[in-house]
Order: structure tokens, then sequence, then C-alpha cells
């Protein structure tokens, strides 16, 4: 399952009065995360993910993301447990003349479809199906 949210962000939004907006997903992994800065951001928008009121991405508590015509892609293994199942990304715009846009995607293996692989995995054995040897 893919999540997106766009966070518009006003102009002259200064990182001590952030914009957020929350995600809602579905319980399960978290396998990969992307952000987008499309082009015209020129490094002036700033954007942190936070999960459980705890910052995640990027995972120093002290940094953002930001870009210019960027594509952010990173692989995750984050099991989402507990509610509430959502993230919250915040951001701010220092460019003084336009708002901007960030997009975040986030894909997210449910639980269910995890165990019917591993169990089919199971099943099958690290080298084909199971072979039955008659006596």
């Amino acid at each position: 399952m893919i999540y997106e949210l766009r966070l518009n962000i006003p102009k002259n939004i200064p990182a001590d009065d952030p914009v957020s907006d929350v995600l809602p997903v579905h319980p399960g992994t978290l396998k990969r995360v992307e952000v987008v800065f499309p082009a015209g951001c020129v490094g002036l928008v700033h954007l942190r993910i936070f999960y459980w009121e705890r910052q995640l991405f990027p995972s120093n508590p002290d940094s953002d993301f930001s870009g210019d015509d960027a594509h952010l892609e990173f692989d995750e293994d984050l099991d989402l447990t507990g509610a509430p199942f959502e993230f919250r990304a915040e951001g701010w715009n220092l460019d003084d003349t336009y708002e901007h846009t960030p997009i975040v995607r986030m894909l997210i293996v449910p639980f269910e479809r995890d165990v019917r692989r591993l169990l089919a995995g199971l099943a099958v054995g690290p080298s084909g199906p199971a072979v039955s040897y008659g006596g």
C-alpha cells in the first residue's frame, strides 16, 4: 500500500512555526520512504517526518530535509504495531515569494501479507517444493 501526502507550505513560514499535516496509514511494515522537493524549492523548503511525536526522518533531531528538484528515496524496515497509525510531516518555507508543496510517499506492507509470504516460504522450502521420499 502506497500512501502520499502533499504538504502545501505558504511563503514566509519560519522554522519555529512550521505547518504540519497527518498521513493516516494501515498497520504493517514501512518498507520505503520517498520525499520529493519539486523544482523551484531551491533549498528554501524544509521538511521533517514524525512518528509517535518523535522525529523519525531524518534520524538526527537537529536536521531536516531540503532540496530543489530532488527525489530522496530510502528503504526502511519499521513495524507499525500500535495506534495511532499515522505519520506527521512538518515543514517551513523561507521563500518570500512562492508557496511550495513537497511530497511524502510511504510504502507499507500490511502484516497479513507478510505472514502469508512467510508461510508460503516455509511450505516451499529453501530449494523448492517439499519432496516426499516414499517408503
